[in-house]
């Protein structure tokens, strides 16, 4: 069988971050905006969001939006995992 929608949509978003298409700095578009530009459901941009958040690619702030990762030292671009100051 081929790859989930949400599969090709979370690749689609991680070569948009690695092409800095989407920076630290602003939130990336909305699930319903990302939607609309892949042409999939809200559950599917939600489900990629969710892969990406759980793989270190991308952080949620309540209120803010979705942001892509930047760590302190190591990048999660290059799916190194990073753990927070002090711990």
């Amino acid at each position: 069988m081929g790859e989930t929608k949400h599969r090709t949509l979370t690749d689609a978003l991680k070569a948009e971050i690695l092409s800095n298409k989407y920076s630290a700095s602003r939130a990336i578009p909305s699930e319903t905006q990302l939607s609309r530009k892949f042409k999939v459901s809200r559950t599917t941009v939600r489900k990629a969001l969710e892969a990406l958040h759980h793989e270190g690619w991308i952080r949620s702030v309540r209120g803010s939006g979705t942001f892509v990762f930047e760590g302190d030292t190591i990048s999660y671009r290059h799916e190194t995992r990073e753990y927070p100051s002090g711990v």
